[in-house]
C-alpha cells in the first residue's frame, strides 16, 4: 500500500469513527431532581437508530429495578420514563455497540433516611471503648521529617489499643503563638504512602495538621495485617472500631502540643477517611468541624432491604455465606456514620457524588440528614467516586467561617468563599406568643438575599404554623407546649448548568415553648 492509499484509508476510518456519535444518557431536568410521584425521564442521545439496552438500579450490588431495551429515533435520541415510589438516588446505565454511559436522577432527596434504628447501647459501647483507650499512655515518638521556612514536618507515632500504634505526619507552623488544628483521616488502602504530609493544607488554614493512617505500621511501610482481624460478627472486633479509636488518640495527642490553641479542631477526610471523620466527630466532643467527601461507612444495612449500601459493604460480604447476615448487621451498626452524625453539634462541610458506585449518594444522604447543626453540602450530579475540587479548595474557607483564627493564612489562596446558613439563636417562648425567626445566608462573608430559603419543622410533638415559610424573617406559632427543632435551608442551583453541582446550606434552631 502506497502512502496515498494509506492516507485515504486513514481518512475513511477517521470519518467513520467520527460519524458514530458518543452514546449519552442524562436526566431531562438539568438539576436531576424530582419529587416522588412525578414521572422522570432519562434522555438518550448519540445512539445508533436501533435499540439501546438500559437498566435502572440503586447501586452496583443491588438487583436491577427495571431493565429492557428502547428503540431510539432516527436522529439517535430517545426517552426512558421512570417513576419512583420512594425517595432515593436512581442510576440508569445505557449500552449500545460496546458504548456505555451512566446518569442519575434524585427523588425527594430530603426524605432519604435510615432503614434501621441504632443499637440501644450505642453510647455505652463507645464509652467503654474510649475508657480502654484512656487507660493507655500516649507515648509519642517524634522524628524530624522535613523543614521549610514557615513549617516543620515530623513523623510521629503514638500508642493505641491492643499494643497498636498510630502513625502519621505532623505539620506545625514555625511562628510564635498557638494555632488551630486539623486531623486528616485516610482513604481506604494498604499500600505505603497513602498518608502524606499535609503541608499545603497547613498553609491554607494557618493550622497544625496531623495526617494519620489507621494501620499498625509506619506510613511508608506496608502493614501485613491491614484490616485484619475484622470479625464483623463482634462489635468490638470490627476493624473500623480500632480505626475510630486511632482518630480519637490522634486528638488526644494534638491536645498535648504546646502550639495547639486548645480549642479549635477540624476533622476531615475522603471516602473511608470521610466516613471516619463523621464517626470521630460524633464521638469526640472536642471536634468543632467535620468535613468529608464521598463518605464510606454509611447505611450499612441498605442491601438487607435491597437498597444501596455504603462501603465497605459488610452486608454484601455476609450475604456471600461467610457470616450470619443478622449478626453482621447488628455488629456493624456500631460503626454506622449516621449514628455519630446524630450526636455532632459543630459545623459540617460535605460533598456527595450522585454517580458514585463505591459510596452511593443515597447512603451518604441518609447519614448527612442526621446532622442538626450548621452544614453546607455540595452535590455533584455527574461525578463518580472522584473527589470534587470543591472539597479540596472550598472546605478551608468554610473552616474560616467557623474558626476565625484560620482567616489569616501565611500566604494568599485562590478561594476565600464558601456558603453558610445561620438560623439564629435558640429561643424560649410562651405558648400564646409567636417566635420571631431571622435566618441569613452567607457567601464570602456577605449576607445574600437572592437565593430561595425554606423553614420547616423537623422535630416537636405539636403542629407549627409559619407566617411565611419561604422568607428569611418570619414568625412561627405552635399548637402545644414542648421542644421544637426547625430547619432553615437554602438551595443554590446557580452552578447546575456550568458545573453540574447543587449547593445546599442549612442550619437548625431549637425553640422551647412553655
Amino acid at each position: 500500500m502506497n502512502r496515498f492509499q494509506l492516507l485515504i484509508v486513514t481518512l475513511y476510518l477517521f470519518s467513520t469513527i467520527s460519524s458514530i456519535a458518543q452514546l449519552r444518557v442524562q436526566a431531562e431536568r438539568p438539576n436531576t431532581h424530582y419529587e416522588v410521584g412525578e414521572i422522570a425521564y432519562f434522555n438518550i442521545s448519540g445512539a445508533q437508530p436501533t435499540e439501546v439496552y438500559y437498566r435502572i438500579f440503586y447501586d452496583a450490588k443491588t438487583p436491577n429495578i427495571e431493565e429492557g431495551t428502547i428503540k431510539v429515533n432516527p436522529d439517535g435520541t430517545g426517552k426512558i420514563p421512570f417513576e419512583a415510589s420512594e425517595s432515593g438516588i436512581f442510576l440508569c446505565e445505557v449500552e449500545q455497540s460496546e458504548q456505555i454511559d451512566l446518569a442519575s436522577i434524585a427523588f425527594s432527596i430530603e426524605q432519604i433516611d435510615l432503614f434501621e434504628k441504632e443499637p440501644d447501647d450505642f453510647d455505652q459501647f463507645w464509652e467503654n471503648q474510649q475508657s480502654k483507650l484512656a487507660d493507655i499512655p500516649i507515648d509519642p515518638i517524634l522524628t524530624l521529617h522535613d523543614t521549610y521556612q514557615d513549617r516543620t514536618i515530623y513523623k510521629v507515632n503514638i500508642a493505641s489499643i491492643e499494643n497498636r500504634r498510630v502513625y502519621g505526619y505532623l505539620t506545625v507552623p514555625n511562628g510564635e503563638g498557638t494555632y488551630p488544628a486539623i486531623l486528616t483521616l485516610p482513604p481506604f488502602g494498604t499500600a505505603p504512602n497513602i498518608v502524606t504530609p499535609a503541608t499545603f493544607l497547613s498553609v491554607q488554614a494557618n493550622a497544625i495538621v496531623l495526617a494519620i493512617g489507621i494501620h499498625n505500621a509506619d506510613v511508608d511501610e506496608v502493614d501485613p495485617d491491614a484490616y485484619i482481624p475484622n470479625v464483623t460478627t463482634d462489635p468490638s472486633e470490627v476493624y473500623m472500631v480500632k480505626s475510630i479509636l486511632a482518630g480519637i488518640r490522634a486528638i488526644d495527642y494534638i491536645h498535648t502540643l504546646d502550639q495547639f490553641d486548645g480549642e479549635n479542631l477540624v476533622v476531615n477526610g475522603v471516602s473511608q477517611g470521610g466516613g471516619l471523620a463523621m464517626c470521630v466527630g460524633g464521638v469526640d466532643s472536642r471536634v468543632d468541624v467535620v468535613a468529608f467527601s464521598n463518605s464510606a461507612l454509611c447505611q450499612h444495612s441498605g442491601l438487607k432491604f435491597h437498597r444501596a449500601s455504603g462501603f465497605p459493604f459488610y452486608y454484601h460480604t455476609a450475604s456471600n455465606g461467610q457470616n450470619d447476615m443478622d449478626e453482621v448487621n447488628n455488629a456493624v451498626q456500631y460503626v454506622e456514620a449516621a449514628s455519630f452524625a446524630r450526636r455532632f453539634r459543630g459545623a459540617v462541610y460535605g460533598t456527595i457524588s450522585h454517580e458514585d458506585l463505591v459510596c452511593p449518594a443515597a447512603t451518604v444522604y441518609a447519614a448527612y440528614h442526621q446532622y442538626q447543626c450548621p452544614k453546607t453540602l455540595v452535590s455533584t450530579l455527574n461525578l463518580d467516586h472522584s473527589t470534587p475540587n470543591d472539597y479540596w479548595i472550598d472546605r478551608v474557607p468554610f473552616y474560616r467561617y467557623i474558626i476565625p483564627s484560620m482567616a489569616t493564612p501565611s500566604v494568599s489562596w485562590l478561594s476565600n468563599y464558601s456558603y453558610l446558613a445561620n438560623a439564629g439563636e435558640d429561643q424560649t417562648v410562651s405558648i400564646d406568643m409567636p417566635a420571631n425567626l431571622s435566618g441569613i445566608v452567607l457567601f464570602d462573608n456577605e449576607i445574600q438575599e437572592e437565593w430561595p430559603v425554606t423553614w420547616e419543622k423537623v422535630a416537636g410533638l405539636g403542629a407549627v404554623q409559619f407566617q411565611t415559610q419561604n422568607s428569611r424573617q418570619t414568625q412561627v406559632t405552635f399548637s402545644q407546649k414542648g421542644t421544637y427543632v426547625l430547619k432553615f435551608s437554602c438551595q443554590i442551583d446557580d452552578f447546575v448548568a456550568s458545573d453540574q453541582k447543587r449547593i445546599t446550606a442549612e442550619d437548625y434552631i431549637t425553640i422551647t415553648v412553655e
